[in-house]
Order: structure tokens, then C-alpha cells, then sequence
């Protein structure tokens, strides 16, 4: 995914978890690319959408955040 489709995604599941009541969502990313755009993106836009990550997982190309909404 372009880092530009993998910010639309984002805002959109950000958007309906807080439309539905729900507290967090889970972003899981596979690939070099993915991890750094992944990583990049939370740095990027942590502030303009109102969340923090909780945890995070990385190892060997594969990245998972818990974001709390």
C-alpha cells in the first residue's frame, strides 16, 4: 500500500471505532515498507487525530499497534 492509502484507511477505521463507541483499533502491517510507512504515519498524525499507541510489536518485517482512541 502507498503511504497515502494506508492514511486514508487509517483516518477512516479511526473514524468509525469513535462513530461506534469503541476505545481502540489494531494496526498490523507485513513488510519493511509497511512497518517504516506504518511507524512513520503514527509520528505523523498522532496529534491531528486524537489518539496514542498502547503497545507496539515489531520483529522481523511485522508490526502491530493498539492505538487508544
Amino acid at each position: 500500500m502507498t503511504e497515502e492509502e494506508i492514511t486514508n484507511d487509517l483516518k477512516e477505521k479511526i473514524n468509525l471505532s469513535k462513530k461506534y463507541g469503541l476505545n481502540f483499533i489494531h494496526i498490523h502491517g507485513i513488510g519493511e515498507i509497511n512497518t517504516k510507512i506504518i511507524k512513520k504515519w503514527i509520528v505523523e498524525n498522532k496529534k491531528l487525530l486524537d489518539f496514542f499507541e498502547k503497545e507496539i510489536f515489531e520483529k522481523k518485517g511485522i508490526i502491530i499497534v493498539e492505538l487508544l482512541l
